[in-house]
């Protein structure tokens, strides 16, 4: 199983934006850069660490069935829980993807303000609205997050050519996310076949 490396880029600022990502790099010497772009006013929520870089690029990395090396620093908590991730998609899918070694340069814990807001995954669907309850009315246990934000992306449960049924189904996740001030939704590049 060969690698594939992960550089994270420097933070950049432009035009009120704030620009960060990374470059997935193979043996071949092909490069693929993924970008995230912010307001600068959430600067703070900008985080040292590769660990949302990791997230961007585990399932490119399980899909390919090659390990994912690290030129930064990831957490010890979220290497453990993508082990266990990665299981459960490499049973339920195993033609799709293998489990794959995670190999940061350092390992190192992000310290978490118990205060700080979290943001989930959210379709309207059972599993998105019973993630939003338990952590909205604190059943949640030892995992109880912030909740304040729930995100809808276009081209992952619905496809990008259909908007109108995207548009209607936004809207009524909207209403179950509970907090309409704090729904967003995005668009993919494109509809992704992430789950194969």
């Amino acid at each position: 199983m060969t690698g594939i490396h992960l550089w994270p880029e420097k933070v950049s600022h432009q035009d009120g934006k704030i620009n960060t990502g990374f470059y997935l790099e193979e043996a071949s010497g092909s490069r693929e850069h993924v970008w995230y772009q912010i307001p600068a006013e959430q600067a703070a929520a900008l985080t040292s660490s590769a660990d949302p870089f990791v997230l961007g690029a585990l399932f490119s990395a399980m899909r390919a069935g090659k390990d994912l090396i690290v030129h930064g620093e990831v957490s010890p908590s979220l290497l453990r829980n993508l082990d266990e991730f990665q299981q459960v998609w490499s049973v339920c899918k195993p033609h799709c993807y293998t489990h794959i070694d995670v190999i940061p340069d350092q390992e190192r814990e992000q310290p978490r303000h118990p205060d700080e807001a979290a943001i989930t995954a959210f379709s309207g669907g059972v599993d998105s609205c019973f993630t939003a309850w338990r952590h909205r009315t604190g059943q949640a246990g030892r995992g109880q997050r912030n909740l304040q934000a729930a995100l809808m992306v276009h081209g992952f449960d619905i496809s990008l050519r259909l908007k109108e049924e995207f548009q209607r189904s936004s809207v009524r996740a909207k209403k179950a996310a509970g907090q309409p001030e704090y729904f967003v939704h995005s668009h993919g590049k494109q509809s992704l076949k992430t789950w194969c």
